[in-house]
């Protein structure tokens, strides 16, 4: 990528099991390629439990889910140079939880990112109303101004 003239690799690998142990150890291994050849390495990141334990009540009632852990969050963080947090489709009906879920999954990253690891956070922008997703309240204007809907934000 970067002898086509890119600025680094972005890795966006979805599905990425919770807490797969690889993929810090691929991590370890490619930034000092990138950073070798003046790179930078951001990746994306699956969504933080934002209660502990509920991704494994979630993943027993719907099957494998891919909520991260905190912790896990953590040391993908700690091996890369950007972490972009996708916290989106969440199924949530009304804009007063979905503004403070996000609002809970930027605190969330925030404390798992070391210095020198900014989280940057992935917005709902999509107009879709079906099933799992709501336009009118997974919106970059809920997640924008965040919320206080059960106890987050």
């Amino acid at each position: 990528m970067m002898d086509a003239g890119f600025d680094g690799v972005h890795l966006d690998l979805e599905p990425l099991r919770p807490d797969d142990g690889d993929y810090p150890k691929l991590l370890e291994r490619l930034r000092p390629a990138v950073h070798g050849r003046g790179g930078v390495l951001p990746v994306a990141a699956h969504q933080i439990d934002p209660l502990p334990g509920l991704r494994t009540v979630g993943g027993t009632a719907v099957g494998e889910g891919t909520w991260w852990s905190q912790r896990f969050f953590g040391r993908v963080a700690r091996r890369v140079d950007r972490i972009a947090l996708m916290s989106y489709d969440t199924w949530l009906p009304l804009e007063s939880p979905s503004g403070g879920y996000v609002a809970r999954q930027t605190e969330l990253a925030l404390q798992a990112a070391p210095d020198g690891v900014d989280p940057l956070m992935g917005l709902p922008f999509l107009p879709t109303d079906d099933l799992g997703h709501h336009a009118g309240a997974e919106a970059v204007s809920a997640a924008v101004r965040g919320g206080g809907g059960w106890g987050w934000g």
